[in-house]
């Protein structure tokens, strides 16, 4: 049934839930419908809470947008308001750029970027691959695959909300398979450029392995599959600064790296923020609910 509202509800509404009065307007003559709808008894209390209904006839139109935003979207295992940003280990590939600051990113270590960024209060953007844009990587995977996500990259991390990033420019990644990537390099548009540069540092290419031969073959020349939609990415075409307060949580591996961590860093943040991985590691070693039995 959420499904449903959230398909009648189908318009972007901001932070701040600024929505221009007439599709408001439409919208909560939508909403007085459903709420109206005797069917919905049929599927239980706990459909529509009683507080929300009682809010919608009571409330302004804004306040029950903004209850409704939060029932259909936030209430859901499979969907977070939350991204991560996880450092590595790895060099950047924009080390190339022989840039100063990078080259001293690169002699870091994964916790060390982590404890530089909450330092500086400040993510550095570096090229991707394929596109060669300048962009801040984040992931919205749920938490059963974070400990894999953990594993690729590392488990160190700084959590910001989506509505933050979203204010800073940033957005969900575009999955796009090679042959339209192609075709959208190649087409001359207005302004005689085939991508808005800002556009541009959202794309990855998107060719799973259960792609016909033959396509991978014509568009992607015969390289390995490449899929990375698991991870639910986000980005920020540019450097993302931030406040102490903007940080929602941030991941460490153990104990003794959260002990390590300069003694302002947790104050500034909040040590109530800081989550320890192996814990959740361990969590899933004795209570394995998301493992399915071999």
């Amino acid at each position: 049934m959420l499904d449903v509202l959230q398909c009648t509800f189908g318009v972007s509404i901001d932070s701040s839930f600024t929505v221009k009065q007439n599709v408001a307007k439409s919208m909560l003559a939508d909403l007085r419908q459903i709420l109206d709808d005797p069917g919905l008894a049929e599927m239980g209390e706990s459909v529509i809470p009683d507080e929300i209904r009682s809010r919608s006839e009571n409330m302004d139109d804004n306040v029950v947008l903004q209850d409704w935003y939060s029932l259909m979207n936030f209430n859901r295992p499979d969907f977070s308001s939350f991204v991560v940003h996880f450092t590595k280990d790895a060099t950047p590939i924009s080390t190339k750029q022989k840039s100063t600051e990078l080259t001293e990113i690169a002699a870091m270590t994964a916790k060390d970027r982590l404890f530089s960024i909450l330092k500086n209060r400040r993510v550095q953007a570096t090229r991707m691959p394929w596109t060669n844009k300048r962009a801040v990587c984040f992931t919205e995977c749920t938490w059963p695959s974070l400990l894999g996500h953990a594993q690729r990259y590392s488990p160190y991390g700084v959590g910001f909300k989506k509505e933050f990033l979203f204010g800073n420019g940033g957005g969900p990644a575009f999955y796009m398979p090679p042959h339209l990537l192609k075709r959208q390099q190649k087409y001359v548009g207005q302004g005689k450029h085939p991508f808005d540069p800002e556009l541009f540092a959202f794309l990855t290419p998107f060719t799973p392995f259960y792609a016909q031969q033959s396509y991978k073959d014509e568009h992607w020349e015969g390289k390995s599959p490449v899929d990375f939609s698991h991870e639910r990415e986000w980005r920020v075409p540019r450097d993302l600064e931030f406040s102490a307060d903007h940080v929602q949580f941030v991941l460490v591996d153990t104990y003794e790296d959260m002990a390590q961590a300069p003694k302002d860093l947790k104050d500034s943040v909040g040590r109530e923020k800081w989550i320890i991985m192996s814990v959740y590691r361990r969590i899933e070693e004795i209570w394995p609910t998301h493992q399915l039995p071999e």
